[in-house]
């Protein structure tokens, strides 16, 4: 059964980004719309900065156990950057940062995990809530790529990473790297209920099953 929410962001009828925290609540935005929050699946929405930061984006946004939020964010005019928020999305800090990052993530152990982009991309690990960062990995690529909002997945202990412009990456403590597919040509990941990846890009799909 699916139930339709109602539009989080006033008079924005097309596509927003939208993330989903451990806790269930719903974050929306896009750009010169701020962002916003409903804790009750998507019926309410609330913009938790009431418009002070609306030409900020805020992205790949997670819930810690001590209940602040970790984002990329993308002030006007701006590198994105990884902020903390202690106040539910209204005020940001910043952390310390790689250069030219552009995508984020937390793993189960709460590091944050940082993509980079120059000619290389990068994967860089914190394992002190952002107080420093180690690359963990870089491999040059061809062409610039672009944001990766959904390009990684964990499947039971291992997450999968796919690199635009590079192929698919295995790993389980980012410390460690196994290539599974090397292909330039994707900038897609999906899985599926039956344990199988699909990485996608250009005009062709490649499927991997565990078993």
């Amino acid at each position: 059964i699916w139930i339709k929410c109602s539009n989080p962001i006033p008079d924005r009828p097309y596509y927003f980004f939208l993330t989903i925290t451990l806790d269930g609540d719903l974050w929306a935005t896009d750009y010169e719309h701020g962002l916003w929050h409903s804790k009750d699946g998507g019926f309410t929405w609330n913009n938790p900065s009431n418009g002070a930061d609306i030409n900020t984006l805020i992205y790949n946004l997670f819930r810690l156990k001590n209940n602040c939020l970790i984002a990329m964010v993308e002030p006007p005019g701006k590198r994105p950057a990884v902020m903390k928020s202690n106040d539910e999305g209204k005020t940001w800090m910043p952390l310390t940062t790689p250069e030219n990052s552009f995508s984020c993530f937390i793993t189960s152990n709460e590091e944050i995990v940082v993509f980079a982009q120059t000619s290389s991309i990068s994967i860089y690990k914190s394992i002190d809530l952002g107080k420093t960062f180690k690359q963990a990995y870089s491999v040059p690529i061809s062409f610039s790529t672009s944001s990766m909002f959904d390009n990684y997945h964990k499947i039971g202990p291992d997450y999968y990473l796919v690199i635009p412009s590079h192929g698919l990456l295995k790993t389980r403590n980012f410390e460690q790297f196994e290539t599974i597919l090397s292909e330039q040509n994707v900038n897609g990941l999906f899985f599926d209920h039956t344990g199988s990846i699909w990485v996608g890009g250009g005009q062709r799909t490649y499927i991997f099953n565990q078993d």
